[in-house]
């Protein structure tokens, strides 16, 4: 999926670079849990560019969904996960 993006928004925005990499497991509060790297020739064309790559990886990636807490961990939804599924 990430690749997928990487390559639409390259497409779509006549990019000559994306690079996006994303933590794996749990990542402590404060600390950054995804990298984007855009190259363009136009500075404008990039900054759009990386803020829909972000958009996209929101809404379409599941590993923005899930939230822990210390009384347990929900789906961003509020529904709560369920540690057997």
């Amino acid at each position: 999926m990430l690749q997928q993006i990487a390559q639409e928004a390259m497409d779509r925005h006549q990019l000559l670079f994306v690079r996006i990499r994303h933590s794996v497991g749990e990542v402590p509060v404060g600390d950054a849990s995804v990298l984007v790297q855009v190259i363009g020739i136009h500075r404008k064309e990039t900054f759009e560019a990386t803020a829909e790559i972000m958009d996209r990886l929101k809404k379409k990636v599941p590993i923005w969904k899930q939230e822990v807490w210390e009384s347990g961990a929900t789906w961003k939804d509020g529904s709560v996960v369920d540690p057997s599924a």
